[in-house]
Formats: structure tokens, C-alpha cells, sequence
């Protein structure tokens, strides 16, 4: 029974090979499996610049950028509120304080 998960994805980035002896030659499987690793990297990196290219990637990496300004505007505002908040919880403790005595 398989205890390890092993990821055709991960495991097919490897940079697969073997050893040969002098005079020895790659069997037609591993030419082809070498061919198909070649075209896939060849491919990874035409789509990667393809998809730079395109408008609409421009506009997601700019929607995400203002997500990103947009979240830590929020967090800072967040903050604030939190320290405000602590501040008038300790006003109220004050008063009562003094409305006690």
C-alpha cells in the first residue's frame, strides 16, 4: 500500500536522464519521453509570454494591485479603530471609577 503521494506534475519538472556506457544508446521510449519533456517546457514558456502580452493579464495585475493597496488601507484602518476602541473602553472604566467614589 503507497504511503507517499508522489505528483506526476512536480515529479515530471525533474530533469529526467540516464547513465550510459560508452557505445551504449537511449532506447526509443526515452528519446520520446526526452522529445515530449522539451515541448512541454517549450510551451510552459511561449504561454507564460503570450499571456504577459495580453490586456487582460495587464488589468488583472492591476486589480490585484489595488486589492493589495486596498487591504492594507483597511488593515491600517483596522488598527486604529482598535486602538480608538481600547482608548474610550478605558475612559469608560475612568468614569466609573469616579462615578463610584
Amino acid at each position: 500500500m503507497p504511503t507517499e503521494h508522489n505528483s506526476w506534475r512536480e515529479k515530471s519538472k525533474l530533469n529526467w536522464g540516464s547513465y550510459l556506457e560508452p557505445g551504449q544508446h537511449l532506447c526509443d521510449g526515452q528519446i520520446q519521453a526526452g522529445a515530449i519533456l522539451r515541448i512541454a517546457d517549450a510551451l510552459e514558456v511561449f504561454v507564460n509570454q503570450k499571456l504577459r502580452d495580453l490586456p487582460e493579464y495587464q488589468q488583472l495585475l492591476k486589480d490585484k494591485d489595488w486589492y493589495e493597496s486596498l487591504a492594507a488601507d483597511r488593515r491600517k484602518h483596522i488598527q486604529f479603530q482598535e486602538k480608538r476602541i481600547a482608548g474610550l473602553k478605558g475612559q469608560i472604566t475612568k468614569l466609573k471609577k469616579n462615578m463610584g467614589k
